[in-house]
């Protein structure tokens, strides 16, 4: 049977619909709520746990009748059988259109080296990115650290993705197909582990001025009021303009005094 804990994350979703899986994550993964990460990726956990709900039931019931008739295998192989069946029916029920389902070892192939078409997974979509790599905004380079695999570990550092629709409207066009639920499920507890043992990328981020107009915050982007940029010929630097792709770095009184700075001119 389930675990009580996973039992309770059941309530909120069951089977969401392809248009909405991967905005689920939009909504629920919020830059600012770093101290809600945790509960948020519990959260987005529910609708995989809800798909195999009735195969761990089904699973650990079949194993009980095995073990009552051990010497008859005839009966014990059905129980096995009937597990299976419940499993390959929960995983085609789960989602609410005909897409195909792929597992993540089908995934992995298309990493633009085992195979050149390059995939990836979100939300419990399948996305083909083959022809977007080269127009990544923020380099071919980065994309494809998430070529054959999932999106999310990278998008919990690279926040600036949930700072607009654009991504989303993007990747509405390239979904070929749905992840199977049970390796949905696996990288929903990754990223609930993450959040629980490990520290937030951002949670030192330095303390900013509250005149900027920020348009994001992990990481940060902002900018100067246009009545306050005119008040100085030199802009005070707590004012300067801002648009980071990482968390700042935090840096012990040693490593400030020894940085060094290398400019490459071409």
């Amino acid at each position: 049977m389930l675990a009580s804990r996973q039992l309770t994350r059941l309530v909120p979703r069951l089977r969401p619909s392809a248009a909405t899986v991967h905005s689920r994550y939009l909504s629920t993964l919020q830059p600012s709520e770093s101290a809600e990460t945790s509960s948020a990726w519990a959260i987005t956990s529910a609708g995989a746990l809800a798909a195999l709900f009735a195969v761990n039931v089904a699973a650990s019931q079949g194993s009980a009748r095995s073990v009552i008739v051990e010497d008859r295998p005839g009966i014990a192989s059905a129980s096995s059988a009937s597990a299976a069946n419940a499993e390959e029916e929960s995983s085609v029920d789960y989602y609410d259109d005909d897409l195909p389902i792929y597992t993540s070892d089908e995934v992995a192939k298309h990493d633009g080296k085992t195979l050149q078409s390059i995939w990836m997974s979100y939300g419990g979509n399948i996305y083909d990115v083959t022809d977007f790599v080269a127009n990544h905004p923020g380099g071919s380079e980065k994309i494809m650290l998430a070529a054959g695999g999932c999106i999310e570990p990278h998008w919990h550092l690279y926040r600036q993705h949930f700072a607009s629709n654009l991504p989303q409207q993007l990747m509405e066009k390239m979904i070929i197909g749905h992840l199977h639920p049970t390796d949905q499920e696996k990288v929903d507890l990754q990223m609930e582990k993450l959040a629980d043992e490990t520290a937030d990328p951002y949670e030192n981020e330095p303390t900013r001025n509250a005149k900027l107009i920020v348009h994001g915050d992990t990481p940060m982007n902002a900018e100067v009021p246009r009545d306050v940029i005119t008040q100085s010929y030199i802009t005070p630097e707590d004012m300067f303009y801002i648009r980071h792709h990482h968390p700042v770095p935090l840096l012990s009184e040693k490593d400030a005094e020894n940085f060094e700075l290398e400019l490459i001119c071409v």
